[in-house]
């Protein structure tokens, strides 16, 4: 008996999470106000944008731990909101993926810009500076990557910013689309 070997489809309609985050792209408050004004004295929220310098952790082919030689100084958390706010001896970790540079926002070519700032690439999100210590640079949180970190480390002091409610549906759509895609296990490379 040979395998069958069709594509296995998402979990969603792919057009209508394409159109989603188009519109959401396109929103004012995303353009706009792509961070809240104001960071409210709450816990840490999904989406939060944290300084954290340190080496992103990974196990190698060879099955041992390793480490980046350089720090990454920030990291978007993707852990839900409300496991933020549960009893830490019921949710003790946290996910967190981290935010790369790319390069000035001039110097990124322009059609790899315009894909990242409407957000067409699947394992990457686009984060758009939030202060003057990252004025103009192309950030992406990297979804290929994510770490796992004791919850008592992330303190809301490390915050520097907080996506407003836009830019949080837009987040997402991205994770659904990252997560929930179609399996293309036999596309070419």
């Amino acid at each position: 008996m040979g395998l069958i070997q069709e594509r296995w489809p998402p979990v969603y309609d792919a057009e209508d999470l394409r159109q989603a985050i188009s519109r959401l792209v396109g929103h004012p408050a995303v353009g706009n106000r792509f961070y809240a004004s104001t960071r409210s004295p709450d816990g840490l929220c999904q989406g939060d944008i944290l300084e954290l310098g340190c080496r992103r952790p990974w196990v190698n082919s060879g099955g041992q731990a390793c480490a980046d030689e350089t720090p990454t100084k920030y990291w978007l958390l993707v852990s839900n909101t409300c496991d933020m706010h549960r009893e830490l001896e019921n949710v003790r970790w946290a996910q967190l993926v981290p935010i790369y540079h790319l390069g000035q926002l001039d110097s990124i070519a322009k059609k790899q810009l315009d894909a990242l700032q409407h957000y067409q690439p699947s394992r990457r999100f686009f984060v758009p500076p939030w202060g003057a210590e990252v004025e103009g640079e192309c950030l992406v949180a990297d979804f290929l990557q994510p770490v796992t970190a004791e919850r008592p480390l992330l303190q809301r002091e490390l915050v520097r910013a907080r996506l407003g409610r836009e830019a949080w549906l837009l987040l997402h759509a991205c994770l659904v689309r990252f997560l929930a895609r179609d399996d293309g296990r036999f596309d070419p490379t």
